[in-house]
């Protein structure tokens, strides 16, 4: 993240309200895309993506198996993830908690996902909480339910 003028690289600008009241609201910087991954790690490219979505669908039972199944969800993993790092431990992380497609799905990658990073697209489809292993709402995760 380079530096901001607004928040001072907070990712945040506090407001001072009527009766001395403040609050932060998000900058305009936090939406802004890193064009560099962080450092020793390698950008997930299109092709990097399908390589590890064609691992879910060889290990996971009634997985998508035709070639416009995989797309759509290495679609979803590239809308999700920034680095190969975070697919490769995407990929093991549903591996190793689920052994069927039907008990897991797209929304429950991206609840995997949020118990670990913020997902690059930052917000979830309308009814899906975010939960992590634990049974709990994952901590930092900004949320924007939008229908």
């Amino acid at each position: 993240m380079t530096y901001c003028e607004e928040c001072g690289r907070s990712g945040w600008i506090i407001l001072e309200g009527p009766n001395g009241v403040t609050c932060a609201k998000p900058c305009d910087c936090r939406r802004t895309k890193r064009t560099e991954p962080p450092l020793g790690q390698t950008t997930l490219t299109p092709e990097t993506a399908a390589f590890a979505v064609e691992g879910l669908c060889e290990t996971l039972d009634y997985a998508p198996r035709t070639e416009v199944g995989k797309a759509i969800i290495t679609s979803c993993v590239l809308s999700m993830c920034y680095t190969v790092e975070q697919a490769t431990w995407l990929v093991q992380r549903v591996c190793m908690l689920h052994t069927s497609w039907s008990t897991c799905g797209l929304p429950g990658r991206r609840q995997i996902f949020g118990s670990k990073y913020a997902p690059l697209a930052a917000r979830l489809s309308a009814g899906t909480t975010a939960i992590n292993e634990a049974g709990m709402r994952a901590p930092g995760m900004l949320v924007t339910l939008r229908p």
